[in-house]
Order: structure tokens, then sequence, then C-alpha cells
């Protein structure tokens, strides 16, 4: 059984994938005469998905404790931050710890608009769903006995 298949499935599919576009769109402030510039992120249907399997991937797997992804990346000396969650080395990191990065990426997206889109385009997002296939390899050859 592979734990991780929820997430490791969009493998193959973000290959080919654009994740979004940003776009932009004027809008009258309510009771004034001037307009104000919206920027946003018009994603994917593969990140839209994406996004609602790591939330039940977190529901799902309860002792990943996912929602203390913020504990979880400063337990492995990891801050919270785009740049040194994408330049992070992942071979040695635990399931938990790249879950949380994971969680951590998608999470960001509510405070930084095109966080998400960042991560995907610069290939940490497939980085570390590739760290998840490779531990779940390792387990199923552990269970295998080889």
């Amino acid at each position: 059984m592979q734990q991780f298949r929820a997430l490791t499935k969009y493998l193959t599919a973000i290959e080919t994938d654009r994740f979004g576009e940003w776009q932009s769109r004027t809008e009258t402030q309510r009771g004034a005469k001037k307009e104000i510039q919206l920027a946003f992120v018009d994603y994917s249907q593969l990140v839209c998905q994406f996004e609602a399997d790591v939330y039940r991937f977190q529901a799902e797997n309860k002792a990943l404790e996912l929602g203390n992804y913020q504990q979880i990346l400063a337990n492995n000396g990891i801050t919270w931050s785009h740049k040194q969650m994408s330049e992070v080395a992942v071979e040695h990191l635990d399931a938990q710890c790249v879950s949380a990065m994971i969680m951590a990426a998608v999470r960001a997206e509510r405070f930084s608009e095109g966080a998400l889109l960042d991560f995907f385009r610069n290939g940490s997002i497939t980085k570390w769903l590739q760290r998840l296939e490779a531990i779940d390899q390792f387990e199923e050859r552990t269970r295998k006995g080889e």
C-alpha cells in the first residue's frame, strides 16, 4: 500500500500542466470614484484538485500532524519561507517533514497570492512529491523483504 499515492499521482500530470496564470481586473471601490486594480491567480484544474487532495490527505493521515506544519518545519531546521523551502535538499527528510512542506506551500497561498504557483513553477512541488514516492517505494521494498 502506498501511503502517499493520493498526492504522488499528480507527478505525471504536473509535467504538462501550466498551473495557472496571473489575471487582473479593475473594480470601483464602493462609494468612491477611483478604481483599484486587483491581481489574482486563475489556477488550473489540476492545482485546485491538488489543493483539495492535500487537505483530504491531512484529514485522513492525522498521525502526521500536518496541522502543525510550521512546528514540523522548525523541528527540521526549515523556516516557513519560499526561498528556504524551495532550496532545501529533501533526500534525507522524512515523510512528515516533506508532507509538512507541501501543506505549508498550500497554506502560503492564503497569505501571499501566487505562492503556490511559484512552488509549482520552480519545481518544488515535483521534488517533494518525488521524495514521497521514493519513501513509498522504499517502504514497499522493505515490506517485501528486499
